[in-house]
Order: C-alpha cells, then sequence, then structure tokens
C-alpha cells in the first residue's frame, strides 16, 4: 500500500486545489494520502480531515528562510509515514521542496498544471529550465493537464508525460432550469438580460479587465447584460475601481469564491475566459457539463474543447468581435453533455484509479 503526499494545496479555492481534493473525494485504492498546505489554512481541512486525511502546513516561499528549515524538517520527519511526493504545479521557480524530496528518497511525481510560455518573463523561464535540469533525473512520474502544459514544463521532448483529464463529477453540474430561475431571481435580473460568467482568480493572468472593457461595450450598444465574476484574488480592489469608475456598478456583480460553482452556472448564458495562460480550466469542463457555450482566449488549448461548444479568439482580435461572438453563443440552447464528457474520460469517479495506476 503506497502513502502519497500531496504538494501543495493553498489558502485558496481554484482549480488545482479541486483536482487534487478529488483523489480523495472519490477514492478507489488503497493509497492513503496526505496533503501539504502553503500558508497558514485551507478551506479544505475539514473536509480532508473528515475523509481520513492530514494536513501538513508549511510557511509561504516568500517566508524564505522560515520555509526551507520547515520543509526540511517536515520531509524528513513524514518518510517514515509516506513514499511519494506528488507535486502538483504551475512553474518550477522554488526547488527547494524538491531538493529535500531528493534527499530523503521520496519517489516524485510532477504534474504540470499550467502553460506560462507566453506569460512567463525571461527571467522566469531561465530558472524553471534550470530549476528542471537539476531535478529531471529524479522524477520517476510525468503527468500534465494538457500537451501545452506537458511542453511548458517538460520541454519538446515530452512523450513519457501521461495526460490526466482533469476530471469532475459531471451530474453535479447537470443543468436546473428551477435553480436557474432561483439564480437570476437572486440576481435581480430578467430574462432579456445576457449573464455572462467568470470562474477563476481575480489576478493579471486570468485578464478580468478585458471583461469589463466586453461590459462597456454592451453598455454602449444599449444590450442588457450582467457580468458575474466567480472567484477572488489579489485584482478585486483594481477591478472594483474600475467597475466604478467606470458606472458599471448595476453591470457587474462580484460573487466571491464559492464551493458550488455548480448553483452559479445555471443562472448564467455564456462563460468567457480572455485568460493571458492556461493549461487545461477545469471550468471549462464543468461548464460543458453544465450545457454552456463558451468563448475563451486562443491561448488556451483546444483539448479542452469536447462539445464543441467553446470558440476561441485572439486577444488582438476587436472588442467587437468579442461582442459578436458571445452575442452569437448565448443564444444557444443548452446542451446535455454528461455523456459525451464521460466518454472522453471526464467522470471524476475514474480520476483516482487512473493516477494510482500510473504512480
Amino acid at each position: 500500500m503506497e502513502r502519497i503526499l500531496v504538494y501543495a494545496l493553498t489558502e485558496n479555492i481554484g482549480g488545482v486545489e479541486e483536482y487534487v481534493l478529488n483523489l480523495i473525494r472519490y477514492k478507489q485504492s488503497e493509497n492513503i494520502y496526505g496533503y501539504v498546505v502553503l500558508g497558514e489554512s485551507t478551506p479544505y481541512q475539514d473536509e480532508i480531515e473528515k475523509l481520513g486525511c492530514k494536513c501538513f502546513f508549511l510557511p509561504k516561499k516568500r517566508q524564505l528562510i522560515n520555509s526551507i528549515i520547515k520543509t526540511r524538517k517536515l520531509f524528513k520527519s513524514l518518510r517514515r509515514e509516506y513514499d511519494c511526493i506528488y507535486f502538483n504545479t504551475s512553474a518550477l521557480g522554488y526547488i527547494i521542496p524538491y531538493l529535500y524530496a531528493i534527499k530523503y528518497n521520496y519517489k516524485i511525481v510532477l504534474h504540470s498544471h499550467s502553460d506560462a510560455r507566453k506569460t512567463a518573463g525571461i527571467i522566469k523561464k531561465i530558472v524553471h529550465r534550470v530549476n528542471y535540469s537539476i531535478i529531471k533525473n529524479k522524477v520517476s512520474v510525468k503527468l500534465a493537464c494538457s500537451s501545452p502544459a506537458a511542453n511548458w514544463m517538460f520541454g519538446n521532448q515530452y512523450e513519457n508525460v501521461q495526460i490526466i483529464p482533469n476530471a469532475i463529477d459531471l451530474h453535479r453540474f447537470r443543468y436546473d432550469t428551477q435553480k436557474r430561475s432561483e439564480i437570476r431571481k437572486q440576481l435581480n435580473i430578467d430574462k432579456s438580460t445576457i449573464v455572462l460568467g467568470n470562474i477563476g482568480r481575480l489576478t493579471k493572468v486570468k485578464n478580468q479587465e478585458f471583461l469589463l472593457e466586453l461590459v462597456k461595450e454592451f453598455k454602449q450598444q444599449k444590450k442588457s447584460v450582467r457580468l458575474v465574476l466567480v472567484g477572488d484574488g489579489k485584482d478585486y480592489e483594481k477591478l472594483h475601481r474600475i467597475v466604478e469608475q467606470n458606472d458599471l456598478i448595476d453591470y457587474v456583480t462580484f460573487w466571491g469564491r464559492t464551493e458550488r460553482p455548480e448553483e452559479v452556472m445555471n443562472g448564467l448564458d455564456c462563460i468567457v475566459m480572455p485568460s493571458l495562460a492556461e493549461g487545461f480550466p477545469i471550468s471549462l469542463i464543468e461548464a460543458q457539463a453544465a450545457g454552456l457555450p463558451c468563448v475563451v482566449s486562443d491561448c488556451i488549448t483546444e483539448e479542452v474543447n469536447v462539445s464543441g461548444c467553446i470558440q476561441f479568439l485572439s486577444l488582438n482580435a476587436s472588442i467587437q468581435e468579442w461582442y459578436n461572438a458571445i452575442i452569437q453563443l448565448a443564444k444557444m440552447d443548452r446542451k446535455d453533455n454528461i455523456q459525451l464528457l464521460d466518454d472522453n474520460g471526464y467522470e471524476v469517479q475514474k480520476l483516482e484509479k487512473l493516477v494510482s495506476s500510473i504512480i
């Protein structure tokens, strides 16, 4: 029976956090999991402990000396309990945990969750490549959420990388007309209003400022619209200020973070994701399970378009082009994509068994 230490949860609710929690929510193997949390807390702690697993907390890397000392101490002490460390990351900017994993002879699994080739600066790219060159011969299993994410993490030669679907509980996201009425009533909007959604951290890479430009276009065109931003993050104050300065308060709702995104999705007409970089967004699989059309930036891998209801646009395209695409797609009837997604490996019940068979 293998004991696996999953690195890392954070204080956020996000796609990677949901992915690693699904390993124990839908567990089918005999593996035992523990979770390393970067920070002082995680909103998932109660759930993790109820499922019979443990959380181990480490200082964030900006507390460098303390982080190094505590990481060494934790990894050394846990080696008696755990055989493997399963790293889930977007870049190798901070190599200390990997070095201690090597020092204490853990089996190392490295899972790439993002493609930062277009957004990472030259220094970040150099550090990433150098760090990978240091640890690559010690990585036993290489995983990625998409081909672009594999390319970013492991380089052009990634034939030994296993692509793992960002699976979800598909039936949880099935469209519910009653819930739609409830959400739209909660938002105080009528049937004619087009409701756009964006689910993710409020941060530069997610490019929510672009969404506010889109809302301004809807307002100029005198088209009734509501943008619902689901999530929180360091750009909240900045985005709120832009909303106030442009008199968009009646057009934008800051929903905040939620552990029930499926409820919000029932009330939406279209997901819009103008991200600057992504790996393989779980929220787009969730949106397709909910039957929602999506308009997204072309930096997102086309592998995510399982149902055919996602339209890709360049961020260099005009606001008018994005507006026209949204107007067209928002008219679409909801599709039931559950079986299609299941057939393509996105049912979460199969996830942990697949990962266990590889690790």
